[in-house]
């Protein structure tokens, strides 16, 4: 995710910072993941007719058949939170392994290193990409992103996503 890093301070329900941090194992603080990416000011709106956004997951910090997320918040162009529903989550292009339910990237446990609530995904073989899509129920500006990384242990760090 080539995006400047800088920081800020961070609020609960409102998107107030760019951030981009290094490789999870060296990303937390206290225990706990900070966001991988949060983009502020990306001015980019859903065209008319489409209600979804697609995050295509193009690498790894290491893993090539895994990846993993905590969370995904999505923002207006005014910072504030847009709620999503589970029914809001899909996937596309998913490899062979094990169903893990999205939900957990809506559970609220963003800081956290506890695994069940991180998601897990199966990339499928190239030249295919992995895609979690959030449907959204109208047409809206987003306005930033926060996706936050799995952070299980340093063992699994190859997991997180590292290019979208």
């Amino acid at each position: 995710m080539n995006i400047p890093s800088s920081t800020k301070k961070v609020t609960n329900e409102k998107l107030d910072f760019k951030f981009l941090s290094p490789p999870v194992s060296q990303s937390q603080v206290g225990g706990y993941s900070r966001p991988i990416a949060a983009v502020r000011n990306i001015g980019f709106g859903i065209p008319p007719g489409k209600k979804e956004l697609i995050i295509r997951v193009l690498s790894t910090y290491g893993n090539p058949h895994i990846c993993g997320l905590t969370e995904i918040e999505l923002f207006d162009k005014s910072a504030i939170k847009i709620s999503l529903v589970p029914a809001a989550l899909s996937l596309r292009n998913l490899g062979q392994g094990p169903k893990i339910s999205l939900l957990k990237l809506l559970d609220g446990h963003k800081l956290t290193n506890e695994e069940r609530h991180m998601w897990i995904g199966y990339r499928p073989a190239p030249p295919k990409n992995l895609e979690i899509v959030i449907q959204l129920d109208k047409s809206v500006e987003i306005g930033g992103l926060k996706i936050w990384n799995y952070n299980k242990s340093a063992i699994d760090c190859t997991k997180g996503i590292k290019d979208i």
